[in-house]
């Protein structure tokens, strides 16, 4: 498939959800976007790529500028896998939606992802439901609204943050949405 990518210039969509690719398969398809221009839309979900296959992808958003949709949701993500995708975003200037639900960013990943959302002036919708990120990783995330006048959205739902984070994060930036909802 990563072979297919480099070559094929009419796919705009690719559904791969759910297909158990694994970290060997995400840098092959990694490979392909790297030089593909016409995908924009990628559906990644549940294919257990783990920290390596999103690091590989990270590497192919840095000179990648088609891809707009990125679901990365469920993929045994953690710290060392979000800081990567987080240093591809800091160069990339197409991707404008990103779900990482049910991965394991904790608060450091929040951190890491709200550094980035401070220089990333592309990024809309970013969806960190069930990512294990408590009130300090979310509040990382509102503050950083301070500095990006891109995003519309963040969603946090299903994560540990407590009613007086809550309270501030309503307060944060009110042109911009961030949902918490249990």
């Amino acid at each position: 498939l990563g072979r297919v990518l480099k070559v094929n210039w009419s796919i705009v969509q690719l559904g791969l959800g759910k297909n158990d690719i694994g970290c060997k398969g995400a840098s092959a398809i990694a490979s392909g976007l790297k030089v593909n221009r016409s995908l924009v839309s990628v559906d990644f979900r549940e294919n257990r790529a783990w920290c390596r296959g999103a690091a590989a992808l990270g590497q192919a958003l840095q000179v990648n500028r088609s891809v707009r949709d990125l679901n990365l949701g469920r993929n045994g993500i953690r710290f060392s896998g979000v800081s990567a995708l987080a240093g591809a975003l800091e160069i990339n200037t197409s991707l404008f939606r990103l779900d990482l639900t049910g991965n394991t960013l904790t608060d450091s990943g929040a951190r890491r992802l709200a550094d980035t959302l401070k220089i990333n002036k592309v990024m809309k919708y970013l969806v960190l439901d069930n990512t294990e990120i408590r009130s300090t990783g979310a509040l990382f995330l509102c503050r950083s609204l301070e500095f990006n006048q891109s995003i519309q959205e963040i969603r946090l739902c299903h994560n540990h943050i407590f009613v007086s984070a809550k309270t501030e994060i309503s307060t944060c930036d009110r042109r911009k949405v961030m949902k918490l909802h249990a």
